[in-house]
């Protein structure tokens, strides 16, 4: 890999990782409950069995794995995909949008 290319992606995979972080502290100034959930930190390996009869199954199987492994902090942010969840907004930012 050219040098220029892997530095692109180290700079982008840092990048990402601190916009996930910086996107849950700005939304604890709106949101009372800010939720983040992680997926797919070894299970996206499966993707390409899934036309195949064992693909499901092997899906299955690397998503619980990857529930234990996500359970440890520092892992997540490997996760491929990340789900924020924001509810219980504050209530000088609900009541200006009511």
């Amino acid at each position: 890999m050219e040098e220029r290319k892997k530095i692109e992606i180290e700079h982008y995979d840092k990048k990402a990782k601190e916009w996930i972080e910086e996107d849950l502290e700005r939304a604890k100034n709106y949101f009372n409950k800010v939720e983040a959930n992680f997926f797919h930190l070894i299970s996206w390996v499966s993707f390409p069995f899934l036309r195949f009869s064992f693909g499901k199954s092997l899906l299955k199987f690397l998503e619980f794995i990857d529930k234990i492994l996500l359970k440890l902090p520092f892992l997540r942010k490997y996760a491929f995909k990340v789900v924020f969840i924001f509810s219980k907004p504050k209530e000088q930012y609900d009541k200006t949008n009511a």
